[in-house]
């Protein structure tokens, strides 16, 4: 991972950090508008046992994987100016959308993290991970600005 470090600005280290801690909460952050949720794409926040949080979002540039060892924080949370809650209304807003009991993410909830694989694109930039649990992979990968989770069940 030193080498790696140098490509992902301690990216995988943090995630590494994580190795052998139980997940107790799952969120994404999704798009809403007139409380409708586009579930495409958008960031995964993963909360630990001990407190640990990891959030995996796109970087600024598009095209590498971000990861912050603290949750999202919602620019356009209340109180908002009247600018602001018009736009939100109209063009609805990023949300944190706690999905730890959807079918999907539940495979994740309480299993512990067991190992982490980056996912690089053009050989030197980390594009994503696939992170493994007993029960489940889960697949994060930064495509054309934006960010992907695909989770797989592995057991049975």
């Amino acid at each position: 991972f030193k080498v790696q470090s140098q490509l992902d600005d301690g990216a995988l280290e943090r995630i590494v950090r994580c190795v052998g801690l139980a997940v107790t909460g799952v969120a994404r952050i999704l798009y809403v508008v007139d409380g409708e949720c586009s579930v495409g794409c958008g960031a995964l926040e993963l909360e630990f046992r001990g407190g640990s949080v990891l959030n995996l979002d796109v970087a600024h540039d598009g095209e590498r994987l971000r990861v912050r060892s603290k949750r999202w924080v919602d620019p356009f949370a209340p109180p908002l100016s009247a600018e602001n809650a018009e736009y939100v209304a109209a063009s609805g807003k990023w949300t944190r959308v706690d999905v730890s009991a959807w079918d999907t993410y539940r495979t994740v909830l309480g299993e512990t993290l067991m190992d982490v694989y980056p996912v690089l694109a053009q050989s030197t930039t980390l594009a994503g991970v696939v992170l493994t649990f007993g029960a489940a992979a889960v697949r994060v990968e930064v495509e054309g600005d934006e960010v992907y989770v695909d989770v797989v069940s592995t057991s049975g």
